[in-house]
């Protein structure tokens, strides 16, 4: 079985392809808003990598956001296209929580409008209390309360994806997927304070 892990939500692209029973490989760049370009063509060359072809794919876990408005959508586009025509099933992920998995107590956050940031506190792979937005005098707060807290960025995780893959294969069993192809959605901050 071959695992496709897919982001688009920030300024990198980053693509996985983790097979049961060989040494997984990744793909992580800064795309500056040439996802839609790079996505599928980064998915392919990561298959001729592999010796594989796309059809031997057989599940997907998809970031859903927070993140860019466009960039969300993009890999959701390339998950449902999977989900649908090869009829495999499609693991929607929290970005925060995709970020965070690989860190025992984080707080990941990524840039958002006006300054502002999305952010998500995990322990142990468990949201503490909702992802939230914060702006920097908010997060220099908030490190302060919490001094024993790694914070991160993904630009921090674009250094060292292999620590974010192998707790994705960690935490693979715990997420769910989603029933209906169709109603795969990106989640978004409805207001930005």
């Amino acid at each position: 079985m071959i695992t496709l892990v897919l982001d688009t939500s920030t300024e990198f692209l980053f693509c996985a392809l983790i097979p049961e029973h060989k040494q997984y490989i990744w793909s992580s760049s800064s795309a500056q808003k040439l996802h839609a370009e790079l996505c599928v063509s980064t998915v392919e060359d990561l298959c001729n990598k592999l010796q594989v072809k796309p059809q031997d794919i057989r599940e997907v876990i998809v970031s859903i956001g927070p993140g860019s408005f466009t960039g969300v959508r993009i890999a959701l586009t390339v998950a449902k296209i999977f989900g649908y025509a090869l009829n495999i099933p499609v693991f929607p992920l929290s970005t925060l929580a995709m970020y965070a998995s690989a860190y025992a107590d984080v707080l990941i956050t990524i840039p958002a409008r006006n300054k502002r940031l999305y952010a998500g506190h995990y322990q142990q792979n468990k949201l503490i209390g909702d992802e939230m937005v914060m702006d920097e005098q908010d997060l220099q707060t908030w490190k302060q309360q919490h001094p024993a807290t790694v914070a991160i960025s993904p630009q921090d995780v674009f250094f060292n994806p292999q620590l974010m893959i192998e707790a994705i294969i960690k935490i693979k069993h715990t997420l769910k997927p989603v029933g209906n192809i169709h109603h795969l959605k990106p989640f978004y901050f409805k207001e930005i304070a």
